[in-house]
């Protein structure tokens, strides 16, 4: 497993910070979801290689992406889209 550490640089101009073991760190651009309704977009990733121990981390920059707030309006834009087309 590998220690990620998150810096989550939030809409509302917050930076949140989070701590995780996985298997996979995210490369840059890939969407990462930390909640339920909150997704970052990654854009930078930091190895680290630690020499006491020899284990491997990563320091993850991401910064929020609101697509949760606009999905529903877009799905409803589709939608009527669809059914004028027909």
């Amino acid at each position: 497993m590998i220690d990620i550490s998150y810096t989550l640089h939030a809409e509302d101009g917050e930076t949140l910070s989070e701590e995780i073991q996985s298997p996979l760190v995210p490369r840059i651009g890939e969407l990462v979801t930390i909640s339920q309704t909150r997704s970052f977009q990654v854009v930078d990733v930091l190895w680290h290689h630690y020499q006491k121990d020899g284990s491997t981390g990563a320091t993850v920059t991401a910064c929020e992406v609101n697509w949760h707030k606009h999905i529903g309006d877009v799905v409803d834009q589709w939608r009527r889209d669809r059914h004028s087309s027909r």
